[in-house]
């Protein structure tokens, strides 16, 4: 049954002695894990000696010394502001992978209490019904249920459980394969099924909540605990995704439904980006989702989450961003702070007037990079970059922060070996396993002060 695994897709975004390690909060806290996110956790070092690095011919896609991915960087990023104990890291998980997905280990490593599951779409075999799943593989049949039990409960979800955390956990939809198989996000379908938008966003508020109610009687199940059913759910529209008003109308009033009958609904909507802020296309999908807000008389700050794609900007714009003197921080920034003047211009025209303060629209933005090598080689976000931006993020108070992907926080292979960017490493070779999860959790041990300056 194994074989399943290594046959399903990669559905991502295009592409020492025994020591205490002080964040912020509190050990055994009592408190909601989603309220505060800041955490003290007590674990052993588990850093392994770095393995003398096997041949590599120097690539655009493989790192061993820290200058030649921080050309502009003098020195290392040491100084971590106050976590402020709302803003939250979420990595995603790229769950169809049967690799990198040991999160016993990231939470061991990094105290982490959040994760994403990505990416949930229709079932390949048929567009009968909504019947969904991780990766679009078979929902039922003995190769699903060992799956579900041996893999997906064992190494994502158990976890969280264990931790009680597995209310904190978000389910995603769509990705860079839906966005070029748009039948495959739910809400393309059921809007094909139905043809009408009344009956079709009935049939796609059902199909979000049994998947959610699916994995939690799953989880229930195995733990033997009675367990709160996550209330999280992200939206991820690129490609050709972005441009299907009609569905994305759908989603936005479903999801606007759902808000208004249980305003603890998380939702966030994942869009690309560039330093200069979202595209036009990706205004409009926003506007889709103000407006729907809107005519449901939802108050501005419970608006969804604007997670934006802090990657893959394209080659000419890294290299023009590295000629000025700029990180890949930097430009993450600019980002950002575009992207919150394109929300604030939205609501003003949408709602008529902005009704909160201007900053606090940050909160309704989240801060996903690709970490490592991009698929556009140029663009290499680093551990320093990480560190700048956990500050930012937790100075300003923006929703949370994620990265694409859990999968690939290590840039070396089960054995040791150092390997260039791939699906489960991000090709910087110089850094330790689980560096990146430990500076957005607010873990900044020595390793991640400090990393080697190369291997």
């Amino acid at each position: 049954m194994k074989k399943l695994l290594k046959m399903i897709l990669s559905l991502g975004f295009v592409i020492s002695p025994t020591s205490v390690i002080v964040s912020c909060g509190e050990p055994n806290s009592q408190k909601d894990p989603k309220e505060d996110s800041c955490i003290e956790p007590k674990f052993n070092n588990l850093n392994e000696q770095i393995k003398k690095p096997n041949k590599l011919t120097k690539n655009k896609s493989s790192y061993t010394k820290w200058q030649d991915a921080n050309p502009n960087r003098k020195d290392n990023v040491t100084n971590k502001i106050a976590c402020n104990h709302t803003s939250y890291f979420s990595p995603y998980l790229d769950a169809g992978l049967y690799e990198g997905n040991e999160i016993k280990d990231v939470v061991k490593a990094s105290g982490l209490n959040h994760i994403t599951l990505a990416f949930v779409q229709q079932v390949n075999s048929h567009n009968n019904f909504l019947d969904l799943s991780i990766a679009g593989i078979e929902s039922s049949g003995p190769n699903y249920d060992w799956w579900a039990e041996s893999v997906f409960y064992e190494k994502d979800l158990k976890p969280l459980v264990e931790t009680n955390s597995f209310k904190n956990i978000k389910v995603a939809y769509g990705g860079a394969s839906t966005g070029g198989n748009t039948i495959k996000n739910p809400w393309n379908l059921a809007l094909k099924l139905e043809n009408n938008k009344d009956k079709a966003s009935i049939l796609l508020e059902e199909a979000l909540i049994n998947y959610n109610k699916k994995i939690t009687e799953l989880a229930s199940k195995k733990s033997g605990k009675s367990l709160i059913m996550p209330k999280n759910i992200d939206f991820d529209i690129e490609g050709a995704a972005q441009s299907e008003k009609e569905p994305n109308s759908l989603l936005a009033n479903t999801i606007a439904n759902m808000k208004i009958k249980d305003i603890n609904w998380d939702f966030s909507v994942t869009l690309p980006v560039l330093p200069t802020g979202l595209t036009s296309v990706g205004i409009s999908v926003m506007d889709e989702f103000v407006k729907a807000y809107k005519e449901k008389n939802i108050s501005q700050d419970n608006l969804p989450i604007i997670n934006l794609m802090l990657m893959d900007y394209g080659d000419q714009i890294y290299l023009d961003a590295i000629k000025k003197g700029q990180t890949n921080f930097d430009m993450a920034k600019e980002a950002i702070e575009n992207t919150k003047n394109n929300l604030k211009d939205s609501i003003k025209r949408i709602y008529g007037s902005l009704n909160i303060e201007e900053n606090k629209l940050f909160e309704l933005i989240g801060a996903t990079p690709m970490i490592g090598v991009n698929d556009t080689v140029e663009g290499v976000f680093t551990l320093e970059d990480a560190k700048d931006l956990y500050n930012y993020v937790h100075e300003n108070s923006l929703a949370y922060l994620s990265v694409w992907s859990m999968n690939d926080d290590r840039g070396r292979d089960k054995n040791g070996n150092i390997i260039p960017k791939s699906l489960t490493s991000h090709g910087l070779n110089y850094l330790n396993e689980y560096d990146f999860s430990k500076a957005f959790n607010g873990i900044w041990d020595k390793n991640v002060l400090r990393p080697n300056k190369e291997i």
